[in-house]
C-alpha cells in the first residue's frame, strides 16, 4: 500500500497529483479552472495592492504570470521557489495567467548572498560557466537541456519505428576500436586491492580485469557482432577520447550514435537512413520544441531544406568545392582520396 509522504506539513503525493505544468497551462489546458503550480520566480513586480510573479517550472522557456493581492504573497525574491493556486484565465491581450488566492514559499533565494543571474538579462557562456550548479536556471541553458532530451528521444523513436534494436555496449572494455592510442585506461583507485588481486605473469595495473581495460571509444565491434544476429542495431551512449588537446574543439567525453546493419551493399540505402533520420529529428523539434529553438538561436534559421532531398555528390566533387570554392586547405590524407573512385 502506498503511504502519503509529508514534509513540513505538505502532502507531497496530493500536491504532485494536482500540480499542472506551466507548459500545459500556457497551451490553454484547464482554462477557467482552479489550478496548482510550483516553480521558480523569474521576475517580480510589486504595485501598491497587487504583486506580479513570473513563474517557470522547467517545462518550457516561457513563464506564467501569477497575479495576487499583495497580502497573499510572502516576502520572496527572484530565484525563490514557490507554489501558487488560483484561477487560470486569459488577459485582455489573450495571454494566460493565474489569479492566485494563495502563494507559498518553498525555498528562498537570498540575492544579497551572491545569486549571479538577474532577471531578464542574457549572459555570455563564459560567465555562466563559472556557476555550474546554477547554470540550468538560465533560460538558454535550460532550453539546450530540453532540446538535447527531445532530440535523444526523437532519434530513439525514429530508429525504433524502422526496426533498429538498441544495444547497450560496454562502457568499460578491452577493445580499442579506433586503434589510435587515444583511450582512458581504467584501473581501480585502490593499490591494496590491486595487490590482493595480483596474479603471476599479469602486470600490476591489469590485476583487476586480467587485461588492459579502457573507457570505450566506440561500440562498433560489439555492434558488428550483434548485427550478425539481429541485422539492424545501434547504440547511443557516452564515448571517451584521450585527445592531446583539452579545448572546446575536443571533448574528452561525448555521446555518439552508431548504427550497424547487415545485408547493406548500396551506399544510397545508407544515405537514405541518415537523411530521413535528420529530417525526422528536426521536424520533431520544430513541432514540440520551437520555443526552445528560438531561445537558443542568435538569428533566424531557415528550415525549408527539411522538405527537399539532400543533394548527393561524389567525394571528389565535394573536395573540389571545399578546396576551390571555399578556399579551404584540405589535409594531405583527404586530398589523396581524390584519386579514389567513389560510387
Amino acid at each position: 500500500m502506498l503511504k502519503t509522504i509529508t514534509n513540513r506539513g505538505i502532502n507531497l503525493r496530493k500536491n504532485y497529483s494536482q500540480t499542472s505544468s506551466i507548459l500545459s497551462l500556457l497551451n490553454d489546458d484547464k482554462l477557467g479552472q482552479h489550478v496548482f503550480i510550483q516553480g521558480w520566480i523569474k521576475a517580480l513586480r510589486k504595485q501598491k495592492e497587487v504583486t506580479f510573479l513570473d513563474i517557470n517550472d522547467g517545462s518550457t522557456p516561457k513563464s506564467l504570470q501569477i497575479v495576487s493581492s499583495k497580502k497573499n504573497v510572502p516576502k520572496v525574491t527572484v530565484g525563490a521557489s514557490v507554489s501558487a493556486s488560483g484561477l487560470l484565465k486569459q488577459t485582455a491581450k489573450g495571454q494566460n495567467e493565474v489569479s492566485a488566492t494563495s502563494v507559498k514559499m518553498i525555498g528562498e533565494c537570498d540575492l544579497e548572498k551572491g545569486y549571479p543571474f538577474a532577471p531578464r538579462k542574457r549572459y555570455e557562456p563564459q560567465y555562466v560557466r563559472e556557476y555550474l550548479h546554477l547554470r540550468p536556471r538560465t533560460k538558454t541553458f535550460a532550453s539546450v537541456l530540453r532540446l538535447r532530451h527531445a532530440a535523444y528521444l526523437a532519434i530513439h523513436n525514429y530508429l525504433h519505428q524502422n526496426h533498429y534494436i538498441n544495444i547497450h555496449t560496454p562502457i568499460i572494455t578491452a577493445n580499442d576500436c579506433e586503434g589510435a592510442g587515444e583511450t582512458f585506461k581504467v584501473v581501480p583507485d585502490n593499490e591494496q586491492l590491486l595487490k590482493n588481486m595480483a596474479k603471476k605473469d599479469v602486470p600490476f595495473d591489469n590485476a583487476y580485469f586480467d587485461t588492459k581495460a579502457y573507457l570505450t571509444v566506440s561500440g562498433q565491434l560489439h555492434l558488428e557482432a550483434a548485427a550478425h544476429a539481429l541485422n539492424k542495431v545501434y547504440c547511443f551512449g557516452p564515448t571517451f577520447r584521450a585527445e592531446n588537446s583539452i579545448s572546446r574543439f575536443h571533448l574528452s567525453e561525448f555521446y555518439m550514435l552508431e548504427l550497424e546493419q547487415a545485408f547493406l551493399d548500396d551506399l544510397d540505402d545508407l544515405l537514405d537512413v541518415v537523411e530521413k533520420m535528420i529530417k525526422h529529428v528536426t521536424a520533431d523539434l520544430l513541432e514540440h520544441n520551437f520555443s526552445d529553438l528560438e531561445t537558443c538561436s542568435q538569428q533566424k534559421i531557415e528550415y525549408s531544406w527539411i522538405d527537399k532531398e539532400f543533394k548527393r555528390i561524389p567525394h571528389e566533387e565535394a573536395l573540389d568545392i571545399v578546396t576551390n570554392k571555399l578556399n579551404t586547405t584540405v589535409p594531405a590524407r583527404q586530398a589523396s582520396l581524390k584519386r579514389m573512385k567513389w560510387r
